[in-house]
């Protein structure tokens, strides 16, 4: 039985070319789409995640009020990790790392032509590679980083540096001074880290180097340059924490007053971007989710509105004694058949439009991603939704149908399948027409704040001015006639008025404009940081 599904299915299919291109064209295009902006939500939710305990690592900080604006310091004092320790059985480990905020010149000694300038450099503690789930390809993830000026490069920089040499036991010039022995070479970090690097040196180099000499003769918790992780042992043990962080300040006499608390690990990529890029994020799923609606509305109605044509099929499979079950199984099989082509066609959009997409958004995502659990989930559960929807309201309908009717031609008088097929076409040029507006209004705000010229915005204002100035002037003489007592409205009030309405728009518009010149507009509207 389910092979003569299949040869009716694939019958169909070949016959109606023009209809098969239509459903299966549309479909792919609405699933590729939606297969783009699922990938870039997940990826972007994906960040830290990888790490094997990264739901039980959180980092403390300050918050910081300067001028009315508030704002979250990371950077703690280099003892502060070992003092919440301590005070703290909760705290399984910690970790102390001081990421470089200025170049520095790196130099192969034994090469000095290869000498570039890097930024992705840190000072971390020796755990480093045990507490991250970083991948070490050589070296002793506890030993790498236990001796003073050694170091952990990763695999792009051992190219950059040392070609197809072994780099173990080599030597690399830092700032110019001090010289670190490679004794590690890491994976390249993937691109759904917050922590970036190419060398990591050890922290126990940091006073040598003074890189920790602001923090030397503190010794409370507080700020500072190095980003303190703590590994709980239990994730809900940070209402304690906080509260111990807030009494060690109390007793270390805090004369900044900055309030602690802590914030996790798999935060970290949204807590160091605006509130208002994570919105926007928040936004893409929505979007995603309608357009593949608008993809199954098209398939479902183009299926429908061929009942017609395959009406009499169905009456005669229904007189020859085919159940509505046996009915339904056939248009699923279809509708899957259709549905999986669809899957696949959209597998190749998605491998052809995804470095275009990766560029709009600036994101870097790496190739390992895409095999990654969370792809998998996404593309399978959009496989298996795309298959269930599509082929549902098709087969019930179709399966509705009374053979008599059929036979008979009063096909024609089902009214409620018409409904539903208006009802669709309405829904889906409604999504339609609010998607393109939305596009088209967010594409002009970007580009009004980026290419509006303040000169050509004070014509309008000027002219605004113009003709409101006499005209109020009249309105207020008007206005002012009844009363005994008035004052005299002199042309110098309105011309200050009208000044002050120009200074005013210029200024507006002058900050608003530097402010959308500084600014990336895709960062505005994405996910990454």
């Amino acid at each position: 039985m389910l092979r003569n599904y299949f040869k009716v299915a694939l019958r169909n299919l070949t016959n109606n070319k023009l209809y098969s291109v239509l459903n299966i064209g549309g479909l792919a295009v609405g699933i590729s789409v939606c297969m783009l902006i699922m990938v870039y939500v997940a990826y972007d939710w994906s960040y830290d995640r990888f790490h094997k305990n990264a739901g039980r690592i959180f980092y403390p900080g300050a918050t910081i009020k300067i001028v009315g604006d508030e704002g979250f310091y990371d950077g703690m004092s280099y003892v502060s990790g070992p003092i919440l320790k301590s005070a703290d059985p909760g705290i399984e480990s910690f970790l102390r790392v001081n990421a470089m905020t200025q170049s520095k010149i790196i130099e192969n000694v034994a090469a000095p032509e290869r000498k570039f300038t890097e930024r992705k450099l840190m000072l971390a503690d020796s755990n480093f590679f045990a507490f991250f789930s970083f991948a070490l390809l050589k070296g002793d993830p506890n030993t790498v980083l236990s001796r003073p000026f050694t170091m952990v490069i990763t695999q792009g920089a051992a190219q950059k540096y040392f070609g197809d040499a072994d780099p173990i036991g080599r030597t690399l010039q830092y700032d110019g001074k001090w010289l670190f022995e490679i004794t590690g070479v890491a994976a390249n970090p993937p691109s759904n880290s917050s922590i970036d690097f190419d060398f990591v040196g050890s922290s126990a180099s940091a006073k040598s180097m003074h890189e920790a000499e602001d923090d030397s003769t503190s010794a409370t918790v507080g700020p500072g340059r190095f980003v303190t992780y703590l590994l709980l042992r239990d994730a809900g043990h940070t209402g304690a924490l906080t509260r111990l962080m807030a009494s060690l300040r109390k007793d270390s006499h805090d004369k900044f007053g900055f309030d602690y608390s802590l914030r996790a690990l798999v935060h970290l990529h949204n807590d160091s971007d605006s509130p208002t890029n994570v919105k926007y994020r928040k936004i893409f799923p929505l979007v995603a989710g309608l357009i593949l609606l608008l993809a199954l509305i098209n398939y479902m109605s183009l299926a429908t509105a061929r009942s017609a044509i395959r009406a009499k099929e169905i009456g005669v499979r229904k007189i020859l004694g085919a159940d509505r079950g046996n009915i339904v199984k056939q248009f699923y099989i279809e509708s899957g058949m259709y549905g999986l082509i669809s899957f696949l066609l959209a597998l190749l959009l998605f491998g052809a439009l995804r470095p275009a997409f990766y560029r709009l958004l600036q994101v870097q995502i790496n190739e390992t991603f895409l095999h990654s659990p969370y792809v998998v989930f996404i593309f399978s559960a959009l496989l298996v939704l795309t298959i269930a929807i599509s082929g549902s309201y098709p087969s019930l309908v179709l399966s509705s149908f009374k053979p008599v009717k059929v036979l008979y031609g009063r096909l024609g008088k089902q009214k409620v399948s018409a409904f539903i097929r208006r009802l669709f076409t309405v829904l889906q040029f409604t999504i339609s027409v609010a998607l393109i507006i939305c596009s088209i209004v967010i594409n002009r705000q970007i580009y009004f704040f980026r290419h509006t010229d303040t000169g050509n915005f004070i014509q309008p204002v000027l002219l605004a001015i113009l003709i409101a100035i006499p005209l109020a002037r009249a309105l207020m003489n008007e206005w002012l006639r009844g009363f005994a007592y008035r004052m005299s409205l002199g042309p110098w009030i309105f011309a200050v008025a009208g000044l002050a309405a120009l200074a005013l728009a210029v200024a507006t518009v002058g900050v608003q404009a530097v402010k959308a010149a500084t600014a990336n507009p895709v960062e505005s509207l994405r996910s990454a940081g």
